[in-house]
């Protein structure tokens, strides 16, 4: 299958926040596009803002015709990760001039339906940036271009699949990568995607035909796992400020993979953790202490439960102390946690909230930047 991607990272748009991994991440996904056999420059083109540069509605045109004018393109992904606006429910992608240039963006929504009848047997759109209505007069005016000719290459609809790292009306975000420098910002749903389609996850890997020894990622598949993938990641995080993203796809092509590993490129899965010996419960007598005799004082819980009471009461935590009294449910205002400890005078607190346990009141400096337009950011936070 030949096949060809144009990959777009724009950091800075008109007076939005500053982006920390848009162009990188651009640059990432390109680099993935060459570990898949596409030729630099013919078969897979690179656009970013990176050392002061401009991305121009021009330069994406000229781009896609370049890519799919040449013999007989396939596949064409493109791939963006910068601000994005949701107009009239349509996905507007933010180039380097806009606002202030109404025509400084993509139109997702027309260029797809233009992709259907482009005469590429399969366009998949990769949009990393949020999808949010803007909130001035001046984004609201914003009027994306359309990337595909208006031309009568095939008179036959071929499937478009388009990929987005939110819901509809909601933010994509960057968040701030604790294994790498200090200040370096992530996006997750690139993070994702790029382990994805670079073999990193080898239960999304599926054989081919009998004889093949690659290994495909399926678009289907693909979703499935993202899905399930960005909101564990974002738990993991423990971020104190609130991140809820979850990815959506328009999905229509069916029997099309999105990327082939070779036996080499696949990282093969960790082996499972072995399962840990069962040790003697509270209940059940171990052979060590004999039949009938009473556990040790420390390991009741009882007795732990009435001397952690007493240790909180001695710090200061105003416990209540006794081991039949109910501990007190604590959280936010409005909203009861389920379990845990709270430290009056100290700063952790640890809730069970929305079935998830969570540690609350950390600290605002794990920074999250959303890739949303015009809208104010949270603490340490900026808009995509």
């Amino acid at each position: 299958m030949l096949r060809a991607g144009l990959f777009i990272g724009v950091d800075r748009t008109g007076g939005l926040p500053r982006l920390k991994d848009a162009a990188a991440g651009a640059q990432r996904m390109h680099a993935w596009a060459l570990s898949q056999g596409l030729v630099d420059g013919t078969q897979a083109r690179l656009l970013t803002d990176a050392n002061g540069g401009k991305v121009t509605s021009d330069q994406v045109y000229d781009a896609v015709q370049a890519l799919i004018g040449g013999a007989g393109v396939e596949q064409l992904v493109v791939y963006f990760a910068g601000h994005g606006v949701n107009i009239n429910r349509g996905e507007q992608w933010l180039l380097s001039d806009a606002p202030v240039r109404t025509s400084a963006a993509v139109d997702v929504s027309n260029s797809a339906k233009l992709a259907r009848y482009s005469g590429v047997s399969h366009v998949v759109f990769l949009s990393d940036a949020c999808r949010v209505a803007p909130d001035s007069i001046q984004a609201q005016n914003v009027r994306g271009i359309d990337i595909f000719p208006n031309d009568d290459a095939s008179d036959r609809a071929r499937p478009v699949d388009e990929f987005y790292a939110c819901r509809l009306g909601r933010t994509a975000a960057e968040v701030r990568d604790a294994a790498a420098a200090a200040g370096a910002f992530r996006a997750v749903y690139t993070g994702a995607l790029f382990e994805a389609l670079a073999g990193q996850h080898a239960a999304l890997l599926k054989p081919g035909d009998a004889g093949d020894p690659a290994r495909y990622v399926w678009p289907v598949p693909l979703q499935d796992w993202l899905e399930a993938e960005l909101p564990r990641r974002i738990r993991a995080l423990s971020l104190s400020t609130p991140v809820i993203q979850d990815p959506d796809a328009v999905l229509s092509a069916e029997g099309q993979w999105l990327a082939q590993l070779a036996p080499s490129q696949i990282v093969p899965a960790p082996p499972p953790m072995p399962a840990a010996s069962p040790g003697p419960s509270s209940r059940s007598r171990g052979t060590t202490r004999g039949v009938g005799s009473r556990p040790p004082a420390s390991s009741g819980p009882g007795r732990g439960r009435r001397r952690l009471r007493w240790r909180a009461d001695r710090r200061g935590c105003h416990a209540r102390r006794g081991a039949g009294s109910a501990r007190r449910a604590h959280g936010p205002r409005g909203q009861r946690a389920r379990r845990g400890w709270r430290h009056r005078r100290g700063r952790d607190v640890a809730a069970m909230v929305d079935e998830v346990r969570t540690p609350l009141a950390r600290s605002p400096r794990d920074g999250v930047r959303h890739q949303g337009a015009w809208r104010g950011g949270g603490a340490g936070g900026a808009s995509r």
